[in-house]
């Protein structure tokens, strides 16, 4: 049986699905959607068709049904993945902030903390029930070993399944290094997260800086781990700024492409 919470979303959902045709609940859907557990298209449509006067002009019951029952199944789905992940999907309201936020955070030690919670909510943000937020600061090797950010790939699509499926790089665990530095990414940042890596945890990783001006070197520092089938991706501030404005957009190809891009070069090294 659902709850409150549950059916009142449903309930919010149709009126929602109403709205798009300028339409209120004269069909008596919030009755429907509060009691019912998962109202079935043959029950939507009766309620439809019971004042199918009210319905506009070239709409039928049949498509308003099928319409109706896509939203809720969306918003549920949304809702599913925000749960899952710990966080809920970006707004454009949340891009601007962190846009705001990694414009005005200052690239040094002293902001570290402050960069690494805004890369979490990025990257958990983007990959909304791709990646699952696994904490920060995790302890590995026994508490010997300290990761900035872990993920946990349940990808089914995209890059990161493709990396997997694809290019055989095992990647259960994701771990992301956050380096709020002036300067590019150096062999010493390189060779600390492919340490992190292994078998038995995941030979896929991200480092997260605040530039990148020499891209040809950055990509050379990564390829002996990738020779050692360690992968390491690196997204800079640019990067990130890219791959929001996809994401708002609705672009999934673009958001991923800074990776793709990478992933090529990789597989070549």
């Amino acid at each position: 049986m659902r709850t409150n919470e549950t059916a009142r979303r449903s309930v919010n959902s149709a009126i929602s699905a109403l709205r798009t045709y300028r339409l209120i609940d004269c069909f008596d859907l919030c009755t429907l959607f509060w009691e019912d557990v998962s109202p079935s298209y043959e029950a939507v449509l009766d309620r439809l068709q019971r004042n199918e006067d009210a319905l506009p002009p070239g709409i039928s019951a049949d498509h308003l049904a099928r319409h109706i029952l896509a939203k809720v199944g969306e918003d549920a789905q949304i809702i599913g993945d925000t749960l899952r992940n710990g966080q809920p999907p970006l707004t454009t309201a949340d891009a601007d902030e962190l846009s705001a936020i990694l414009t005005g955070t200052v690239a040094s030690r002293k902001n570290a903390a402050r960069y690494q919670r805004h890369v979490r909510r990025l990257v958990g943000g983007l990959f909304v029930g791709r990646l699952i937020d696994e904490g920060s600061e995790v302890r590995q090797f026994g508490g010997v070993g300290r990761i900035d950010l872990v993920f946990r790939n349940v990808a089914t699509t995209g890059v990161f399944d493709d990396i997997n499926r694809r290019h055989g790089v095992e990647g259960m665990y994701i771990p992301v290094e956050c380096k709020n530095y002036e300067f590019d990414p150096e062999n010493p940042e390189f060779a600390q997260l492919q340490q992190r890596l292994n078998a038995k945890f995941g030979m896929l990783g991200i480092i997260a800086c605040r530039t990148v001006t020499n891209w040809d070197a950055v990509l050379a520092r990564s390829a002996p781990a990738a020779r050692e089938g360690k992968w390491i991706l690196v997204l800079s501030d640019a990067e990130f700024g890219r791959m929001l404005d996809a994401h708002l957009a609705g672009d999934v190809q673009t958001v991923e492409a800074p990776l793709y891009d990478q992933v090529k070069r990789l597989a070549l090294a």
